[in-house]
């Protein structure tokens, strides 16, 4: 496993493609997504105090789907 210091950079790996060098658009945008998901869900629970668990479900498995598509329709363009 590629450390830093010797501390695991996991969110790195997560986000640049084959080569862990080149950042990958689709994985960096759908990471700030579903942050920002998260985050919304939570204001709307704080501001309101009705968590509908249908709704979060359903948005969350768009988000990991589109991220998913994303990532394959790229993968043929990313570097060795």
């Amino acid at each position: 496993m590629d450390k830093i210091e010797g501390k695991p950079y996991l969110v790195k790996n997560m986000l640049t493609g084959k080569d862990n060098k080149t950042y990958d658009v689709v994985r960096v945008i759908g990471f700030l997504g579903g942050i920002a998901f998260i985050l919304m869900s939570m204001f709307v629970v704080y501001k309101t105090t009705v968590f509908n668990y249908i709704d979060f479900g359903i948005g969350l498995a768009s988000i990991i789907v589109a991220i998913g598509g994303g990532a394959k329709l790229k993968e043929t363009t990313e570097p060795e």
